[in-house]
């Protein structure tokens, strides 16, 4: 679902290297997309509900659409029905049964704006405003409210499994656990509060997999519905998270930053990312199936299309075994610079993920690398090796910024003051504001250090951390509106950001090094 210009299409056969594969401009503000067979069905805003022919997954078509009396923000399709979240108007029920001619033929009054819809059963359950609301469908021309559970702030999302609704309340960050075993008697049992705010949550087996805006996407043990807790998290995003969805143990998680990430959950508790896909505009929306994600993006470029399908493994060829550590195998097209993990599946079936295996070799060619980047206060890293790199020719909109010089402090880097590799920088931005800077990649990056702080950067691609004739005790990354977090020794250095470390027992000639070489 991408915005005004509608629905993208990705083909996920490949995790780690997601693929747009085919788009479709659709009539509005595309707020939603749900996959049914061969259509995908878009919640479209002030145009009510598209259906997007989709069994060519390159050449997805707008055959029928039905105009809603309010602003459709959500939709969920279950038998010949589609259940559309429609804000004022409340929940809108269409006959979907010939998809060229989708039909209204009934509607249920909520008692406050209808922002998210799940179907399960006989009931359609309802967020938005202050709660959910219970709506038995038993008779789809005539839906009924039977049951409400006013929340703590402002209900996003919801997402129903087995005897509970999960309801993502953005408001308060929170992650809320309604029992509707007893559907006219639904009553909150639990509450996990998450470090950001929950936009949209996925319900897979004992875990409840949350859209945490600033704070990327959290991991929640559901297992005791009456004590939901988090266990793990992925949280280095440029942008909000707003959405995910979860198929087979990848979560495919969409934010602002024009981008969709997918994310290995099979470890919970160390989800680790993937692949990604750049796409056109800012990401709103993703609903998998099958072998394809569908889309959606909140601003785009003119001569962009919103609709894109993204497509998922591929099997290495040529394998060469060099000796116990070390195989060489040749990348099949289309794989960008970057680190994957490589999956290897044995003879007698079993399954062995080996994280950050390999990388691809083309990472010191020259390219480019968009940097999205909020109002206010960021930590942030040269994210590629500029020619000219001074503060008025990279980030020419920033108010100030910052450097931290050791045994000094803060210092302001002036305007003609050139970047360098490796060092964190503080900016401050008026407005946000999106940068596109050109070089070539930074592969590896050595400093002198000794005891104390320090605020450094990535490289162009994940970065490992390593010290000589010292130790590395902390590193902490920043995110603005959830602020300082400890970042664990195992995670890579992110792109473009800028951490703040903290080295203790040098001696002389410590020195520090990030750096993207692994295994082959």
């Amino acid at each position: 679902a991408d915005g005004g210009s509608g629905l993208q299409v990705i083909d996920i056969n490949i995790p780690a290297n997601p693929t747009i594969v085919g788009a479709c401009d659709t009539l509005d503000y595309t707020r939603d997309v749900y996959v049914s067979g061969n259509y995908a069905y878009m919640a479209e805003g002030d145009s009510g509900l598209q259906a997007i022919d989709i069994s060519d997954s390159a050449q997805p078509g707008i055959v029928g659409a039905c105009d809603t009396p309010g602003y459709a923000g959500a939709v969920y399709v279950s038998g010949n029905y589609a259940y559309v979240a429609d804000g004022g108007s409340g929940l809108q029920v269409i006959d979907i049964n010939i998809p060229a001619n989708p039909i209204i033929v009934g509607a249920c009054d909520t008692p406050s704006y209808a922002g998210a819809v799940y179907v399960a059963g006989s009931y359609a359950y309802t967020a938005g405003g202050s709660g959910l609301q219970v709506i038995d469908i038993t008779d789809p021309p005539n839906p009924t409210i039977v049951g409400v559970c006013d929340t703590l702030g402002e209900a996003y999302d919801v997402h129903v499994a087995g005897n509970y609704a999960y309801v993502a309340d953005v408001a308060r960050g929170l992650l809320q656990v309604i029992d509707i075993s007893d559907p006219g008697n639904s009553s909150i049992v639990g509450t996990c509060d998450t470090p950001g705010d929950a936009y949209d949550v996925y319900v897979a087996g004992a875990y409840a997999y949350v859209a945490d805006g600033g704070a990327g996407l959290q991991v929640i043990d559901i297992s005791n519905p009456g004590n939901p807790h988090i266990v793990g998290a992925y949280d280095n995003t440029f942008g909000y998270t707003y959405d995910v969805h979860v198929a087979d143990s990848y979560a495919y998680v969409v934010d602002e930053g024009y981008v969709l990430k997918v994310i290995d959950i099979s470890d919970p508790e160390n989800p680790t990312i993937v692949g990604t896909c750049d796409t056109p505009g800012g990401v709103q929306n993703v609903y998998v199936a099958g072998t394809y994600a569908y889309v959606a993006n909140y601003d785009w470029p003119e001569e962009a299309s919103g609709f894109q399908v993204i497509e998922k493994f591929s099997t290495l060829t040529d394998i060469q075994y060099v000796d116990a550590d070390t195989l060489i195998a040749t990348l099949p097209a289309g794989y960008r610079p970057g680190i994957y993990n490589l999956h290897v599946t044995n003879p007698d079936g079993g399954h062995t993920v080996l994280q950050h295996a390999f990388t691809s070799l083309s990472v010191d060619v020259d390219g480019e690398v968009k940097m999205k980047l909020p109002a206010g206060w960021s930590m942030i890293s040269l994210p590629i090796r500029s020619a000219v790199a001074t503060v008025t020719t990279l980030f020419p909109e920033a108010a100030v910024v910052y450097r931290y010089q050791k045994g000094t402090g803060y210092v302001q880097v002036a305007e003609e003051e050139n970047l360098e590799v490796g060092v964190g920088y503080w900016i401050l931005l008026n407005n946000p504001q999106t940068y596109v800077i050109r070089g070539t990649a930074i592969t590896e990056y050595t400093i002198p250090v000794e005891n104390g702080w320090y605020m450094i950067g990535g490289c162009s691609l994940p970065a490992d951390k390593m010290v000589t004739n010292g130790k590395i005790d902390v590193i902490y990354g920043y995110t603005q509106g959830v602020g300082y977090q400890r970042v664990p020794g195992s995670q890579l250095l992110e792109r473009g950001k800028g951490y703040w470390i903290l080295f203790s027992n040098t001696s002389a000639e410590a020195e520090f090094t990030a750096s993207t070489s692994v295994s082959e």
